[in-house]
């Protein structure tokens, strides 16, 4: 581009700006400006971009484009809406981890017209307020404002009757929210748990990965357990680890199965599911988080007596033992969904090889480890 495309450019970006930020300007050319700034910030992701998207989030933000967004979304119409969600999100995943943008948005009335668009827009609207509410509720701080605006009863209706894109949405945003230890209890009170179930079964890949995070941070929460196997979800949670073994989903899915079977009550549910030969499967091939989680499952299966020669039956010592013997250094830390708040940051190797050693325990008649990998 030309020093003189570039000027261009730049005063048809600011001009843009200056007509989002009037309050004088008219709807439909506001709704155009948002839709010019959103793809300006698009186009700041190209490597060949002369300006960061980061810079140009925070030269946004000082015009004052946020609140005007916001208002866009109370008033507009059905384009300027969606072109406001679509810049917001831009914005927010564009921010500095620590950034105040998504508390600025909260404090501008965001949420009651995002929770009204994912209430009665299109399957645009929808999705994109619920992208919105995604960037949102990963700052812990904001998430319990998104509950409170009313969004869960929303998100569900989603979940159980919208298109899949709007079904992939929603379960994002409950993945989000429920990564809160505080919020698990809403969301299950809320209904999701069917909703998230019938998308591990039959939703898509991405889907599936949303839903099986969503389970796992929920059984994180021992006492809500009992409710996730109430809902019928062993036997779509034992399916899910027979997916491809370096999927998220295999090991958000032995995580939840882990968390479940620490129950002692629980332990009897999982190995009637068929549990245990996928579990040793994993222990074998799948990844080496999926391998951690397997063993701290076989582990807390293992701590009752009357299931421990079931363990042992279905062929789980060769893998426990070969999980031990790895000569393989630290390979990283965990991803943080599926761990339970507070929880240590372990490397994988460590949190496998340990897990399979109280495996080996428990088959003496140990006591369980909690799903936090935390002994």
């Amino acid at each position: 581009m030309s020093r003189a495309d570039a000027a261009c450019g730049e005063a048809a970006f600011e001009l843009c700006l200056a007509r989002l930020c009037d309050p004088d300007a008219d709807l439909k050319a506001k709704a155009h400006a948002a839709g010019a700034i959103y793809r300006r910030v698009m186009d700041a992701h190209d490597p060949s971009s002369a300006e960061s998207p980061r810079k140009l989030s925070e030269r946004i933000v000082r015009a004052g484009a946020l609140e005007a967004l916001v208002s866009l979304l109370h008033v507009g119409c059905c384009y300027g809406k969606v072109g406001a969600v679509r810049t917001l999100i831009s914005l927010l995943s564009s921010a500095d981890e620590g950034s105040c943008i998504g508390e600025t948005v909260v404090n501008a009335g965001a949420l009651p017209a995002l929770v009204a668009l994912l209430r009665s827009g299109d399957c645009d609207g929808k999705v994109e307020a619920a992208g919105v509410l995604v960037s949102i509720a990963v700052e812990h701080e904001l998430s319990a404002r998104v509950l409170d605006a009313g969004a869960l009863p929303a998100l569900v209706e989603s979940l159980e009757h919208g298109s899949p894109a709007c079904k992939l949405a929603a379960a994002g945003a409950l993945a989000a929210l429920t990564d809160e230890q505080s919020l698990r209890g809403a969301v299950v009170g809320a209904r999701a748990l069917p909703g998230l179930i019938a998308l591990l079964t039959a939703g898509g890949d991405d889907a599936q990965a949303e839903a099986a995070c969503a389970l796992s941070n929920i059984a994180a929460n021992a006492e809500l357990c009992a409710e996730i196997v109430r809902a019928a979800a062993l036997a779509p949670l034992v399916a899910a680890l027979s997916l491809a073994p370096d999927s998220k989903v295999v090991s958000d899915a032995a995580s939840c199965i882990c968390s479940i079977a620490a129950d002692a009550e629980l332990r009897p549910a999982v190995v009637d599911a068929g549990a245990l030969p996928p579990l040793i499967a994993l222990m074998c091939h799948g990844s080496d988080d999926s391998k951690a989680e397997a063993a701290c499952a076989l582990c807390n299966i293992a701590a009752d007596k009357a299931l421990s020669k079931r363990v042992v039956d279905a062929g789980a010592l060769l893998p426990l033992v070969a999980l031990l013997q790895r000569p393989e250094p630290c390979i990283g830390a965990r991803a943080p969904h599926a761990r339970a708040p507070g929880s240590a940051a372990r490397s994988v190797d460590e949190a496998g090889a340990s897990a399979a050693r109280n495996s080996a325990l428990a088959l003496d008649g140990s006591s369980p480890i909690d799903a936090s990998l935390g002994f």
